[in-house]
């Protein structure tokens, strides 16, 4: 039986993808002028 990968936790996954969502913020200059 193959072992299946673990899936991540719920809250990782938000946290990530918070962090992405942040730092493209950041680097859009349409937000920074806002």
């Amino acid at each position: 039986v193959e072992k299946k990968p673990k899936k991540k936790a719920k809250k990782e996954d938000d946290d990530e993808k918070e962090l992405e969502e942040l730092a493209s913020w950041r680097l859009d200059p349409l937000h920074n002028i806002m």
